[in-house]
């Protein structure tokens, strides 16, 4: 009878087991993920990304000559990065996106390889869906790939949400009911239905966390968790940039 017992415990044990195994799949699913490289024919590596309901162009020129002296560095690469909304001219938000992404892009490219030289980087925004923001870290990694700028490592952007039911969800897709973009108003009601959202941005080599962006309110549980399922799904953006790789290099 007790052999019995034990045998029908290890068995509900795995079939728990398999059903958390199954609905971490179901979380960590990412929205579709395409990429064209080479669209622009002046430039050193360019890139279009669609990711769900989101979807920029980057473009990535350097080394080149500096435009101001007295942005000249004599020992490393100065970074310029221009963020155009999809609509408008560049505000205060945009600002403080080419501010972190200019940090990311410093943290990862090998800029003390190319002194007294400039490297731009020019985003625009086509669609601005949910997660434009981890959309547009992405599509900045594979057009520094196209360019041939030296690099640490690749870099992969996570979305993440936290609802009202406290639940974690990855990379959400919300669409809006009257018209497929969305205007400052509606983002704002978008945005209210969930708690908290974070996006993460990993390295590739030791998978270690290089940037965090937060909005809302949450617990260091509901922190931990967040970086935990992002850091699983973010291997899956890895993944993508290796078949494109295949996809557009000669020989690897």
């Amino acid at each position: 009878m007790v052999e019995k017992e034990n045998n029908t415990s290890k068995q509900k044990r795995k079939n728990v087991n398999m059903l958390k195994m199954e609905a971490n799949k179901e979380i960590l699913n990412l929205k579709p993920i395409t990429a064209e490289m080479n669209i622009l024919s002046r430039s050193d590596g360019s890139v279009i990304i669609t990711q769900g309901d989101s979807s920029c162009i980057v473009n990535v020129n350097g080394p080149t000559e500096v435009v101001s002296m007295a942005n000249m560095d004599m020992n490393k690469a100065y970074m310029e990065v221009s963020y155009r909304p999809r609509c408008g001219i560049p505000g205060v938000n945009e600002r403080y996106k080419e501010k972190i992404i200019k940090n990311i892009c410093e943290t990862v490219i090998l800029t003390a390889l190319y002194p007294k030289s400039q490297i731009n980087i020019q985003i625009q925004e086509m669609d601005d869906g949910s997660g434009i923001f981890a959309c547009v870290i992405n599509a900045c990694n594979v057009a520094l790939l196209n360019s041939g700028i030296e690099m640490r490592s690749t870099m992969a952007a996570v979305h993440c949400v936290l609802n009202d039911k406290d639940d974690l969800i990855v990379d959400p897709i919300d669409y809006s009911e009257d018209t497929p973009t969305f205007s400052r108003i509606q983002k704002a009601v978008r945005n209210s239905k969930y708690k908290a959202d974070f996006t993460f941005v990993f390295e590739s080599i030791k998978e270690s966390v290089i940037s965090v962006n937060t909005n809302g309110t949450f617990t260091i549980h509901q922190y931990n968790n967040a970086q935990k399922l992002c850091k699983e799904a973010s291997k899956k953006i890895f993944e993508f940039y290796c078949d494109l790789a295949r996809k557009y290099a000669n020989i690897i």
